[in-house]
């Protein structure tokens, strides 16, 4: 097993190794539930009451935003408890700073009374269906002793966007966020977030980031329902938005991603056809170096002009390129060799990449950054195969670089498998482009209690 994977993605045992050195929560007379229930994500339609809710806060996010495809934090909601039940009260003063990505309109949005009415119904309903509402209702004395007060923040999205870009296994937060729900504006259903499910965070991050930011309880009933793996018998999964739809689900359980239209892999053929003739860089020296290492592989797969081309090149080049020429074809055998040894119609992935260059006597690190550079730069396919623990950068805390572990690059995709199995191949391509990609974001976080 990869030890990244290993260091990243399990280690229950550090994460209950550091909770013991934790004081435990104080006990309360009630029966609190874990996170069991929640453990996957929660899917389902608003009804026509909320559709006229949603219509009206977005309407006025459009307005406050100039119709922007930007994302902007809209709103904080605090999370109380009265009489035995929880309520949700809008915030006029939030106290949550945005992360930087994000275009800060509180101010304006807290002008419109109807539109702040709507936004807490609207909040305190998705949390209701999607079980949320019940768990911290369960656990809020447990927290508040604790001194964290869960609190709700509320982004507009204009429209995300599905390109390499934005496509990448990741969680919302570094510490504090517990819940995320996603609250579409579609009016038929289309492709929510691809997921796994996560193990536990690696222990140092763990210890200095996540463990001061939320009370003990929630950290125990996260290290219980975090599952002991190595990836390789993980299924990458999709969640299936209907018409005026919602997903809910727990951070700290699942890396998620923006669905992926494309395959995680390229055609041999086509990878084959883009090294051939042109290698991505619009330089000749990359296409004849790749000819030629596909040449010693195989001393009979070039014939006639292209062969006769190749020689005058390789007979006129200068000694300095030829050096270069002969590094870039070495580069390139063990990829040769890949297409070679494939069948018509196979997918090559960046995995095998990465192993046929290692294969070949790379090291692992140039064979990573080479197979990165062709998958993700050049033919603008994004494998899937990473999951970020940090996927803010330093905006979400000063301390904080982005920080990613692979994963197994073949892993079954529910996305694909639905694709080509014979149900996909029986209906038309799902209309997920058909009109902007446009949410709220609920993040549901803990704040701690002023000190003072």
């Amino acid at each position: 097993m990869n030890p990244a994977i290993s260091t990243g993605l399990t280690g229950t045992y550090q994460v209950a190794q550091a909770l013991a050195s934790k004081e435990p929560a104080p006990s309360t007379n009630s029966e609190p539930q874990g996170l069991k229930a929640l453990s996957d994500p929660k899917i389902f339609a608003l009804d026509a009451h909320d559709i006229d809710r949603r219509n009206s806060v977005m309407e006025t996010c459009r307005s406050l935003t100039n119709h922007s495809d930007a994302p902007h934090r809209i709103c904080e909601i605090n999370i109380v408890k009265a009489h035995d039940n929880l309520s949700l009260e809008f915030s006029d003063d939030p106290s949550t700073k945005p992360i930087a990505t994000l275009t800060d309109i509180q101010a304006d949005f807290k002008n419109d009374a109807h539109a702040k009415a709507q936004i807490v119904d609207l909040a305190e309903n998705v949390l209701q269906q999607s079980g949320q509402l019940q768990y911290l209702n369960d656990n809020i004395d447990s927290f508040t002793k604790e001194g964290f007060h869960p609190v709700i923040t509320i982004d507009y999205y204009g429209d995300r966007k599905t390109d390499v870009n934005t496509i990448g296994f990741h969680r919302d937060s570094t510490d504090s966020t517990l819940f995320v729900d996603l609250i579409y504006n579609t009016n038929h259903p289309i492709d929510g977030p691809e997921y796994l499910k996560s193990g536990t965070l690696d222990q140092d991050y763990f210890k200095e980031f996540v463990q001061p930011n939320m009370p003990t309880t929630a950290l125990e009933h996260i290290n219980a329902e975090s599952i002991e793996h190595d990836g390789a018998n993980q299924k990458i999964k999709l969640c299936r938005i209907p018409a005026d739809g919602v997903v809910g689900f727990t951070d700290a359980l699942v890396f998620h991603s923006t669905p992926q239209e494309a395959s995680r892999a390229v055609l041999k053929e086509d990878l084959f056809g883009h090294l051939n003739n042109d290698s991505g860089n619009n330089s000749d020296i990359n296409e004849y170096a790749f000819k030629h290492a596909y040449r010693l592989e195989n001393p009979g797969s070039i014939k006639g002009e292209e062969l006769e081309n190749l020689e005058e090149y390789v007979e006129n080049i200068s000694p300095w390129n030829k050096r270069n020429f002969d590094e870039i074809s070495e580069t390139f055998r063990p990829i040769a060799k890949l297409i070679l040894n494939s069948r018509d119609g196979d997918k090559i992935y960046k995995i095998d990449v990465q192993e046929a260059m290692i294969e070949h006597g790379f090291g692992v690190e140039a064979a990573q950054d080479y197979a990165d550079t062709l998958y993700h730069r050049t033919l603008r396919q994004n494998p899937l195969d990473e999951v970020a623990l940090i996927n803010c950068g330093n905006t979400c805390h000063s301390r904080l670089t982005s920080t990613s572990f692979p994963l197994p690059g073949k892993m079954e995709r529910e996305k694909s498998l639905e694709r080509t199995g014979a149900q996909g191949r029986n209906q038309a391509p799902l209309n997920n482009g058909a009109q902007p990609r446009e949410f709220l974001r609920l993040w549901v976080q803990f704040k701690k209690s002023d000190p003072t």
